[in-house]
């Protein structure tokens, strides 16, 4: 189920390349916080290393996609993997 969210957010996340709507927009940031709160299990507002472990991708590039180094996931470098 994670992955499928996860898959349909980039998805998501990838047509605004192609339409820059501000309702489409909308509908991607609020996919890619729905993504990131279904990985968030513990609810605490960033994602773990072992909460990374249910997607793959998110996981391999778990080092890259933590920018600050500090070994949690936060919003903004969620959006950031996401979007980009």
């Amino acid at each position: 189920m994670k992955k499928t969210l996860i898959s349909t957010a980039l998805l998501l996340v990838s047509a605004t390349g192609f339409a820059a709507t501000s309702g489409l927009e909308a509908q991607v940031e609020a996919n890619v916080y729905e993504a990131f709160t279904s990985l968030d299990v513990a609810g605490e507002g960033f994602i773990t290393l072992e909460e990374a472990q249910a997607h793959d991708e998110l996981f391999a590039q778990f080092m890259d996609v933590d920018v600050n180094g500090d070994g949690v996931i936060s919003l903004d470098e969620f959006n950031e993997f996401m979007t980009n």
